[in-house]
C-alpha cells in the first residue's frame, strides 16, 4: 500500500513502441514491418497488439470489458511466443530475430535465456550495435564480486562493437540500438540546456499540479512496464498517454480522456506547439525499485522529464554514464568517465539524451527494497 500511494511519478515524453529494428550490411535501422512477410513480423504484431489491449483494460472502468481486453492480450501474447520460437528455430543465426526475441525474453524476467541467446548471436555478429548494446548491459547489470567476470565480458562486447565504428563519433557511453552518425553527441552529461526547450516545459512545469493529481487517481490503471531492467519486477509502471488521450486513435479514447482532462490538454498543447513530440507517458517508480543500466533505442530522440510526485527529494536519482555496478571494480579516486546523477524535483523538468547509458539508482531515504 505503501509503494501503491507514494510513487515517484514522472511525465515522460517518449515516441511510441519503435518499430522493428533491421540489422543489415549498412548497420542497425528501424523501420516498418509487413507482419505477412515472416515469423518476426507476425511475433511484433501479435506483441504490440497485446500491449494496445492491456492498454485498453487499464484504461476502462468496467470491469467486464476489461476482463475481456485482458484475456485476449494474453491470447496474443501466446501468439507473439509462438512465432518467436518459430523464427528462431528457422533462422538460428540471425541477428535480427535474436534481439526481438530476447527483448520479448527480458520483458517476462527470463535473463537467462536472453542473455544466452544474445550471447549465441555475438559469436557471428559482435559489431552489430543491437547485439552489442543488449548483451554489453545485459552483463553491465551483473552486481558485487560474483559479477565481476561478467561485467568485464560486458566491457569486452560494448568495447569490440565501439572500435568496429559502431558509434563512431559517439559520446561515451552512448550505444543506442540505432545509432544515426548525422546527429551531434549530446553535451558531457547528457542533459541538454533548457533554452530551446522553454515552449515545452513551461508550459508543462506550470500544470505540474493538476497532472500530479491525475495521476494519482488514474494509478491503479497503470501497466507494469515491458522492458524488463526494473528490480524488482512490477517496481516500473506507465500510462501511456498518447493512447489515453486518443492521440494514436482507437476507440474509447474519449471516456477515457474525460477522466484525465488536465493532462490530456497539456499533452494535446504541447504536440501543437512542437509536432514531431512523438509521446507522452506517466511513469511510476516504487520506493526503492531500481533501473539497471541500459541506453535508449536511438540517438535520434530527446526525452522530457518533469517531476509531478516526488515523495522522498534526492532519493531517486537518474544516473547518466558509467554504470554504477562498475564502482565495484573501480580502486582510488573515481574514474574519468564518471557518470552525473539527476535528482527528480516536483514542478521541474529536464531534457536529456536517453542513447547514453542511464540507471535509477536511491541515495538515501524511500529506498531499501520498497519501504518509506
Amino acid at each position: 500500500a505503501e509503494q501503491r500511494l507514494q510513487p515517484q511519478v514522472s511525465a515522460t515524453g517518449m515516441p511510441s513502441a519503435p518499430s522493428r529494428v533491421t540489422i543489415a550490411a549498412g548497420g542497425t535501422q528501424q523501420r516498418e514491418h509487413d507482419s505477412d512477410a515472416d515469423h518476426l513480423g507476425v511475433a511484433l504484431d501479435a506483441e504490440q497488439a497485446a500491449k494496445a489491449l492491456e492498454s485498453e483494460a487499464a484504461g476502462t472502468t468496467d470491469s467486464a470489458a476489461a476482463a475481456a481486453a485482458h484475456a485476449r492480450a494474453s491470447e496474443q501474447r501466446r501468439a507473439a511466443s509462438a512465432a518467436y520460437e518459430r523464427a528462431s528455430r528457422l533462422e538460428p543465426a540471425s541477428a535480427e530475430v535474436a534481439y526481438h526475441h530476447a527483448s520479448y525474453l527480458r520483458s517476462f524476467g527470463d535473463l537467462l535465456r536472453a542473455r544466452q541467446m544474445l550471447s549465441d548471436a555475438a559469436l557471428v555478429h559482435a559489431e552489430e550495435p543491437a547485439i552489442a548494446s543488449s548483451l554489453g548491459y545485459l552483463l553491465l547489470s551483473e552486481r558485487g564480486a560474483a559479477g565481476a567476470a561478467a561485467r568485464r565480458h560486458g566491457l569486452q562486447v560494448l568495447t569490440r562493437a565501439a572500435e568496429s565504428g559502431a558509434w563512431r563519433g559517439g559520446a561515451p557511453w552512448q550505444h543506442p540500438v540505432e545509432y544515426l552518425s548525422a546527429v551531434p553527441p549530446p553535451p558531457a552529461g547528457g542533459v541538454r540546456p533548457r533554452g530551446a526547450y522553454e515552449c515545452l516545459l513551461s508550459p508543462l512545469e506550470g500544470a505540474a499540479a493538476d497532472l500530479a493529481a491525475e495521476a494519482a487517481a488514474a494509478l491503479e490503471r497503470f501497466t507494469v512496464q515491458t522492458e524488463g531492467i526494473a528490480r524488482p519486477q512490477g517496481g516500473w509502471r506507465e500510462l501511456d498517454l498518447f493512447d489515453v488521450c486518443g492521440l494514436r486513435g482507437g476507440g474509447g479514447a474519449r471516456s477515457r480522456a474525460a477522466r484525465l482532462r488536465a493532462t490530456c490538454a497539456a499533452v494535446r498543447a504541447a504536440v501543437e506547439t512542437y509536432p514531431y513530440v512523438q509521446g507522452a507517458l506517466f511513469s511510476a517508480l516504487a520506493p526503492g525499485t531500481d533501473l539497471s543500466p541500459h541506453c535508449g533505442p536511438t540517438n535520434g530522440r530527446m526525452v522530457m522529464h518533469v517531476g509531478l510526485r516526488v515523495p522522498h527529494p534526492g532519493a531517486a536519482r537518474l544516473r547518466i554514464g558509467r554504470p554504477s555496478s562498475l564502482d565495484d571494480d573501480v580502486q582510488g579516486s573515481a574514474p574519468a568517465d564518471a557518470a552525473v546523477e539527476v535528482a527528480w524535483r516536483e514542478g521541474e523538468g529536464f531534457v536529456w539524451d536517453d542513447s547514453v547509458c542511464h540507471e535509477v539508482v536511491w541515495r538515501g531515504g524511500g529506498g531499501g527494497g520498497g519501504g518509506g
